[in-house]
């Protein structure tokens, strides 16, 4: 196991938000994500969030070609099987 942190007040490498850090190592999280890994989301509900939850479908139409409504669904899914679990907070 690894940790990966993304800090927006002390950036490593341009890397600012947690959405950064998926799509500089995306080609490990989807090989992991392909083993079956889970993915754990804490945090700001109406900013980081939804970023991060772009990011990943991203990741999805990137790594099998996938439309929009592919990647939608396929991130669900995830949801679904309890593989991507959000615990957020709402901001103002």
């Amino acid at each position: 196991m690894s940790l990966r942190p993304a800090f927006s007040r002390a950036p490593e490498g341009g890397l600012l938000f947690v959405q950064h850090r998926i799509a500089a190592e995306g080609g490990e999280v989807w090989r992991l994500l392909e083993e079956g890994a889970r993915v754990y989301v804490c945090g700001d509900g109406s900013r980081m969030a939804p970023g991060v939850r772009e990011a990943f479908q991203g990741l999805y139409a990137k790594a099998t070609g996938g439309d929009a409504e592919a990647a939608a669904r396929w991130l669900g899914d995830l949801v679904a099987e309890g593989r991507y679990v959000e615990d957020v907070y709402a901001s103002s």
